[in-house]
């Protein structure tokens, strides 16, 4: 259990200056320390500034644990510590920083000792993750690199005692910032404070030199032209680097490269971003296939909504994000109603998972709380803390990759029984009267389901506390008279820029509680308890696909929209060059058959008057990406510069028309899709297991391929039996499909059974 920490070191840094006086200045003014003379001067050839508003609004309310990691290492390691790149940018671009870097004069043998909890993720290059409370910051030694041999690292890394030195090693101007926060200056030594109001990418000294020493700065130059809250443009001497960086790239990993390739991919500005890589004669050098016209223009043509990514989000990509002034967090204001409750806890929790049928239980491993308090709007305070799972001690890839928890990050966490503790030591240390906070949540998951089997796990009683709460999709509902929807969905309803990562438990609480705060404020709700704990129904214990919500999507829409704008790129190779190019740019398994897929079929239509080819197209295809490929032969065709170009476009059209009014896959009589293994096990009794899998074919054959319509061949290119194999078959024409080719006698005689007890015997066709 950790040491509680008293009332005054718990209140938020919003509240007035004299209750935050401890927290903000209690180090700022430190004499030197065990490890410094009086006469270091770490900010020696730097002019500090004071902050701008939008860097000491949110430098007010930085976690309490973030400002005892600074406290510490000012005060008993007797160092310097700044705040550093990324969070300064997007602070000063409007946006809300979610992940904080520091750096400082310990080198990393100081800060393991002041941290016991800290981890080494690269002390030779002077990295520690300082791991303090809920708090994770990666802090990196004050250095001077040496020379770039292989233009990948450098060759030597010296620690020093100047942080000019230190920001002049980084790669661009909006980067190399830093913040000393207790004595709230800002050291801009290179312009970048202007270069980020102006939308300007420029290197830090000479750029030609800056991209030398590491050839994948050029990746990151076009990917931060994408910036947040808007196109950066590259100044001269910038774009006259780029032009030459295609040598540079082939001295780096293709893993890397399609790394940031792919994170340009996913920006909303992409289109403008790859062709100013092309213009460069950079893109052919990433991609490893020629440059297409066509696909340049198709992907200029695939608008931003067309994509998964973004179809759900209400605003328009193309459009600057919301800035601070419109963010609630950081603009309160009182409800227009009175609340029931003096303060609200908004809490999503995370927990491990895979994508594999029977992962169980799941275990919470990320437990963050914000709390509000009502009639001001303001943000109180945060408790944030990771948990250490016991029966799934190591998270699943799917897991990481889903909520951005990384197994160390776990690894160095308490357990649930302490974390919990430490929650409920938080609050009580607030002070606040018993019964004025109400937790909060995005649906009922997180408080009906998943706390309880925890408690059950942990061998705890769920606090009294934590049984009744207000679900927040139920009110948003309610008040805007819609279906029930997810948190990007209610987010996209209000007008509430989504801020940080999708699945990050903190990240989503704050949404969570942007969302709260704007329907009291502006749509005259009032956030009463609709929820409470009831006894949990052992047959279901683990979260639904329903409950997760659209957010559960995110990552899998994201891979989905990078993997279709790529398939426009590379859709005018052959198949074995597509495969060598795709193989060597080191994409995932799972990207390579998205992108197969897309460039297979990329031209081929069913006929829009055939309801036969619609059904084999889409059941190919599945529901969701059928989706996704008609926006792709939309925005091919639109691309065409043939005479053909009109009448493929209203091909398109007529096609997803037809496939938009065709009747979903579903088995007679059934509300339940072909697809569903899950209903065949339940009302056949059928164990799990490959069986499952051939039945499923085998319905597949008798509703979809049985009688098989023709498949005619119009002036307009149609679909191709070779090009739509079944399911199941592996065969390539489905002409020659049939039952007996892929279903075992035993498994027929299952499904006659099947049949038989479901009351399905007449309206399926008899192929025994």
């Amino acid at each position: 259990m950790r040491k509680k920490r008293t009332r005054e070191e718990m209140l938020s840094p919003q509240l007035p200056s004299s209750r935050r006086a401890l927290s903000l200045s209690s180090f700022s003014t430190s004499s030197p320390g065990p490890e410094q003379s009086a006469d270091f001067h770490p900010e020696t050839g730097l002019q500090g500034e004071e902050l701008p508003p939008l860097l000491a609004a949110w430098v007010d309310r930085l976690p309490q644990d973030l400002l005892e990691v600074l406290r510490v290492i000012e005060e008993e390691g007797g160092g310097r510590v700044w705040l550093v790149g990324g969070c300064i940018r997007d602070c000063l671009a409007g946006l809300m920083p979610w992940e904080i870097d520091l750096a400082t004069t310990l080198e990393p043998s100081e800060m393991l000792r002041l941290f016991p909890r800290a981890l080494d993720t690269g002390s030779q290059y002077g990295t520690v993750t300082i791991r303090k409370g809920g708090v994770s910051v990666e802090a990196t030694t004050l250095r001077a690199d040496g020379t770039y041999g292989d233009g990948r690292r450098p060759e030597t890394v010296t620690f020093g005692r100047s942080l000019k030195e230190d920001l002049l090693r980084r790669d661009f101007t909006i980067n190399a910032m830093a913040v000393d926060v207790g004595r709230r200056k800002l050291f801009d030594p290179w312009g970048g404070q202007h270069d980020v109001k102006q939308s300007i990418l420029r290197a830090v000294g000479d750029a030609k030199e800056r991209l030398r020493e590491d050839g994948l700065r050029a990746m990151r130059a076009y990917r931060f032209m994408d910036g947040k809250s808007g196109q950066r443009h590259a100044d001269e001497s910038l774009r006259v680097a780029l032009r030459g960086s295609s040598k540079l790239l082939a001295r780096v990993s293709k893993e890397r490269i399609w790394t940031e390739f792919s994170k340009i991919l996913a920006g909303p500005r992409a289109p403008l971003v790859v062709r100013r890589m092309a213009e460069d004669e950079v893109l052919s050098s990433v991609t490893l296939l020629p440059v297409s016209p066509r696909g340049l223009r198709a992907l200029e043509c695939l608008s931003c909504k067309d994509l998964p990514l973004w179809a759900e989000q209400a605003t328009e990509m193309e459009s600057s994000h919301k800035s601070y002034k419109e963010d609630v967090l950081m603009n309160p204001k009182p409800p227009k109603k009175p609340q029931p409750h003096s303060h609200y806890a908004f809490i999503d929790f995370e927990a491990t998972c895979d994508d594999r049928r029977g992962f169980s239980p799941s275990e919470i491993i990320e437990f963050p709380v914000v709390l509000v308090e009502s009639a001001s709007g303001k943000v109180v305070s945060e408790f944030h803390s990771f948990v250490r799972p016991r029966v799934h001690p190591f998270l699943t890839d799917f897991c990481q990759e889903l909520t951005g928890i990384k197994q160390k990050d776990v690894d160095s966490a308490p357990e649930f029984k302490e974390v919990l503790a430490n929650m409920l030591d938080w609050l009580a240390e607030l002070g606040l009267p018993e019964g004025s906070v109400m937790f909060a949540t995005d649906g009922d998951w997180d408080l009906r389901s998943m706390l309880p089997r925890q408690c059950e796990l942990a061998e705890v009683p769920q606090p009294v506390a934590l049984q009744r709460w207000v679900d927040i999709r139920r009110v948003f509902s309610e008040t805007l008279k819609t279906g029930n929807k997810g948190l990007m969905s209610m987010c996209q309803a209000l007008g509430i820029n989504f801020v940080g990562q999708a699945h990050s438990g903190i990240c989503d609480a704050r949404n969570i509680a942007r969302v709260g705060l704007v329907l009291m404020q502006e749509h005259d709700a009032v956030l009463s308890s609709n929820s409470q704990i009831k006894e949990l129904d052992s047959s279901r214990k683990e979260q639904t696909v329903e409950e997760a919500g659209e957010t559960a999507t995110y990552d899998e829409q994201r891979e989905s929209s990078i993997c279709a704008r790529m398939s426009l790129l590379v859709a005018h190779v052959g198949f074995a060059e597509l495969e060598d190019a795709l193989r060597r740019m080191k994409l995932s398994r799972d990207e390579m058959r998205r992108v197969r897929t897309h460039v297979k079929l990329l031209g081929f239509l069913p006929h829009p008057r055939s309801p036969g080819e619609l059904r084999r197209y889409r059941a190919i295809l599945g529901s969701q990406l059928v989706k996704i490929q008609l926006k792709l032969e939309a925005a091919w065709a639109a691309a065409d510069e043939s005479e053909e170009k009109e009448k493929k476009m209203r091909l398109v059209e007529d096609v997803e028309r037809e496939l938009s009014a065709l009747p979903p896959l579903k088995a007679p009589n059934s509300p339940q899709p072909l697809v569903s293994g899950t209903w065949l096990m339940k009302v056949g009794g059928v164990a799990p297991g490959p069986l499952v899998g051939r039945l499923k074919d085998y319905l597949h054959y008798c509703q979809v391929l049985v009688p098989p319509p023709p498949l005619v061949s119009s002036s307009i290119r149609s679909i191709k039996t070779s090009r739509l194999p079944s399911r199941s078959s592996k065969s390539s024409t489905t002409s020659s499909c049939s039952p007996a080719t892929w279903i075992s006698s035993p498994t027929l005689r299952t499904w006659k059974a099947f049949r038989a007890s479901s009351g399905h015997q007449r309206e399926l066709p008899d192929l025994l």
